[in-house]
């Protein structure tokens, strides 16, 4: 068995155990590949899924695709959204901007985290530098008082359940690693 494939064995467990460890706020729906190269993943999160005379529509369910191309971890995976998204990093097109650098010794679980905070319109996920939806990030500048849209609680296997927020470590290392 090849380096790779023990990598995407050990990222298919740990997106299978954080899907278990979000209430159901992430699910992973289906896989393709031994060992998986494509992920289907649903998000059950509060998010806006277009304008309606300039008022968020409003969306719980979403779904996305996550394709690891044969030179992953070594390239960033690809992902689109399968379901209507309204964020400044999604595409028309739906294909998602991650924002920061991918870095190898990130694993598929931190990726997946990564979609449902954006999901969130978390605010830390928004850069006004670099939008893939100048009216989408036109509405968030206008509406910041409406973001984030909801939050992402993870229960720690021993422990309580808890909420990341803003300045919680994992998410400061993450800004700036950015």
């Amino acid at each position: 068995m090849s380096v790779r494939d023990i990598r995407m064995r050990a990222d298919y467990e740990k997106v299978r155990q954080l899907s278990s460890r979000t209430n159901d706020k992430i699910v992973l729906e289906k896989i393709r590949g031994n060992p998986p190269y494509r992920y289907e993943i649903g998000f059950k999160i509060r998010s806006i899924v277009g304008l309606s005379f300039g008022r968020p529509r409003w969306g719980i369910h979403h779904k996305a695709e996550i394709m690891l191309s044969s030179s992953y971890p070594l390239t960033e995976p690809a992902a689109n959204m399968l379901t209507p998204v309204f964020h400044p990093h999604v595409f028309p097109s739906l294909r998602i901007c991650m924002g920061r650098k991918w870095v190898p010794t990130e694993y598929l679980d931190d990726f997946v985290l990564r979609i449902g905070k954006i999901l969130c319109f978390s605010p830390e996920y928004i850069d006004p530098a670099s939008p893939a939806n100048r009216d989408a990030l036109g509405w968030v500048k206008k509406n910041i008082h409406l973001i984030p849209t909801d939050t992402l609680e993870i229960s720690e296997r021993a422990g309580p359940s808890i909420t990341w927020k803003e300045k919680s470590p994992k998410v400061m290392d993450w800004k700036e690693q950015a």
